[in-house]
């Protein structure tokens, strides 16, 4: 829970970047289309950082293959919320506000946030997300418990494999 709330949190804020962005370049001038693309990528980048290291905890080092993973998850979310709004607004008459508030909460629970802690914040290796890798490093202990808070079970170790490493 703690995750998805600091997920929307640095949603909103890169949403309050965008629209600030937007603002100041339409007052200064700026083409529309210009000034929206600019507005939508410091958005755009905002999102990344802070549900990189705020609601994923992710403190690996940042790289290309992670900035494709979370483009491609931020573009399809705009597809389907593009999709979303012509549904609700244009087929059911939703006024179009309503429906991107609406429209916004169940893309981002139905899909940004299980994509974005499934494939773009995952540790390379194991395919955990971040925070379980990270808990699981800090003490074995805080591993398991992670592992049973998402629902999976960590494994134990044998008894085998604990008197081999008290040798």
């Amino acid at each position: 829970m703690r995750q998805a709330l600091l997920a929307g949190l640095s949603g909103l804020a890169a949403t309050a970047l965008d629209v600030a962005v937007l603002a100041s370049l339409m007052e200064r001038g700026c083409p529309v289309a210009l000034a929206a693309w600019l507005g939508a990528a410091a958005g755009a980048a905002a999102s990344f950082l802070l549900s990189r290291r705020l609601a994923f905890r992710d403190t690996s080092p940042l790289g290309w293959p992670q900035i494709a993973r979370f483009a491609t998850v931020a573009a399809s979310s705009a597809a389907v919320m593009a999709l979303a709004m012509h549904v609700t607004s244009t087929i059911f008459g939703v006024p179009y506000l309503l429906a991107k508030a609406g429209c916004a909460v169940a893309v981002f629970v139905l899909w940004t946030l299980p994509a974005q802690r499934r494939f773009v914040f995952v540790a390379p290796t194991s395919g955990a997300p971040v925070e379980l890798v990270s808990a699981r490093r800090s003490s074995p202990l805080a591993g398991r418990l992670a592992h049973r808070l998402v629902g999976r079970a960590e494994p134990r170790p044998s008894a085998s494999a604990s008197s081999l490493s008290a040798v």
